[in-house]
């Protein structure tokens, strides 16, 4: 029997008989879904888990903090740049 025939054949059936193929096939597929998801999040918990050991952190907190300060004199910059700025443009609009 082929798969159109069987198709077919399920098509002639009344509705109450092709929602239980319908729901057969919804629980079967959610089974091998299940199934895979199971697998996958198994395997990469055990691949992420030793990663995460042999990462050197004081490198990146180096940076991080080579970041942070980079940041901060440009802030202090841009500050600076403002406060020149204001008496400047207040001596500007009184004349």
């Amino acid at each position: 029997m082929s798969l159109q025939n069987k198709i077919e054949e399920i098509r002639k059936k009344p509705e109450h008989i092709r929602l239980r193929y319908v729901w057969a096939l919804v629980a079967v597929s959610m089974f091998f879904i299940i199934i895979i998801w199971f697998f996958s999040l198994k395997n990469s918990q055990t691949q992420t888990a030793s990663p995460l050991n042999s990462v050197d952190t004081s490198a990146i907190t180096e940076q991080f903090n080579t970041g942070k300060q980079s940041l901060e004199s440009a802030s202090e910059g841009f500050q600076n740049t403002l406060t020149q700025q204001a008496p400047d443009n207040s001596a500007n609009n009184t004349q």
